[in-house]
C-alpha cells in the first residue's frame, strides 16, 4: 500500500510516495536543463530536510541533468551531506553520461540494474528493494 507524500512546499518537479511494506519513501525528481544547479540545490536541500522529518528510509531517483562521472557533482555532494549514497556507478545514457541518479538513505537492502531502451536516449534504471 502507498500514500502520496505532500511535497508541494518545495519548488522541484517531483512526486513522492510512502511505501508501507518497506516503511520507506520513494521520491522521483526531474531537473530540467533550464533549472540552474544553484537554485535547484537550494530546493533540493529543502526537500531533503522535509523528508528527514519523517525519519524513514528514502530512495530518491530521477533525471538530475548533472553528470556524476565527469566532474565533482554538486548534487551528489548535497545528497551525501544529507546521508544519502549514490547507487548508480555507470552511464545511464547513450552518450556515456550518468545523469539519471539513484540515491538511498537509511538502511535498505537494494540492488540496481540498467537496461537499454530502444525508444530513448536514456537507459531504463531498475531498483529492487528487499522487503525486511
Amino acid at each position: 500500500m502507498c500514500r502520496q507524500l505532500g511535497l508541494d512546499q518545495v519548488d522541484i518537479e517531483c512526486v513522492g510516495v510512502h511505501v508501507q511494506d518497506l516503511d520507506a519513501s520513494l521520491v522521483v525528481v526531474y531537473r530540467p536543463e533550464s533549472y540552474t544547479a544553484s537554485v535547484f540545490l537550494e530546493q533540493l536541500h529543502q526537500l531533503l530536510l522535509l523528508l528527514a522529518q519523517n525519519g524513514k528510509a528514502t530512495i530518491i531517483a530521477g533525471y538530475f541533468n548533472q553528470d556524476v562521472l565527469k566532474s565533482e557533482s554538486s548534487i551528489k555532494k548535497c545528497m551525501e551531506q544529507h546521508g544519502s549514497r549514490q547507487l548508480m556507478d555507470r552511464s545511464t545514457t547513450d552518450g556515456g553520461t550518468l545523469i539519471d541518479h539513484v540515491y538511498m538513505c537509511r538502511k535498505l537492502q537494494a540492488s540496481f540494474d540498467k537496461m537499454p531502451a530502444y525508444y530513448s536516449y536514456h537507459d531504463i534504471v531498475s531498483v529492487q528493494v528487499q522487503i525486511p
